[in-house]
């Protein structure tokens, strides 16, 4: 009976991208009796993200041991952040509670994904006055990056200035400050030089 079948889930809510998620589906009959899930029960399950892309699931019926027959253990990998409907069915019937809602958050910050917003490798700025570059923080899967409220988002950086001889130029080292803008979630490049030079930037 799909309306007595419970699922046990292996991963909080939410959770973080990059891991092998996983849950368990318990069936039962009308009588409250375990039932033993079989090929041709025509157990489905679908894993949908927000833009309606399916995500593979892999689905291990019943159990060689006769305690866990009625058990089916379900896998997905997930890679995109953001809200999944998970849809458990017998036939045409959901189980109590489907379709399930999870939500998937993205993993720490990637510096190979992140990047300059418009920019390219060349940026012309007006000497004293102040020009704003923005960096947009990314995982290693693409997904922009969500701060906790104690993190500092721009700690961990560092700004380096050189001249076009590569030396360092610690003359301007204060030039390029960074601060967060949580409503766009991304990090602004603050640049402030009193006078025309051309320099080299590297920011890691």
């Amino acid at each position: 009976l799909p309306s007595n079948c419970r699922v046990e889930w292996h991963f909080n809510d939410p959770a973080t991208v990059g891991s092998t998620m996983s849950f368990t589906v318990r069936f039962f009959q009308r009588n409250g009796n375990a039932y033993p899930i079989c090929d041709t029960d025509q157990f489905y399950v679908e894993v949908m993200t927000e833009g309606t892309k399916k995500v593979v699931a892999i689905s291990e019926l019943g159990s060689s041991h006769p305690n866990n027959a009625n058990e089916a253990k379900v896998k997905f990998t997930v890679r995109t952040a953001g809200q999944y409907k998970i849809s458990i069915m017998i036939g045409s019937n959901h189980i109590a509670g489907s379709p399930f809602y999870k939500s998937f958050l993205p993993s720490s910050m990637s510096p190979l994904r992140s990047r300059m917003i418009r920019a390219s490798s060349i940026v012309v700025c007006q000497a004293g006055l102040p020009n704003i570059l923005h960096i947009e923080p990314r995982d290693e899967y693409g997904n922009v990056c969500n701060f906790d409220h104690e993190a500092d988002p721009t700690r961990g950086y560092l700004v380096e200035i050189f001249d076009l001889n590569d030396q360092p130029n610690e003359k301007y080292s204060s030039a390029i400050t960074l601060n967060y803008d949580k409503v766009n979630s991304r990090v602004n490049v603050n640049v402030l030089f009193p006078e025309p030079i051309c320099l080299r930037a590297r920011i890691t």
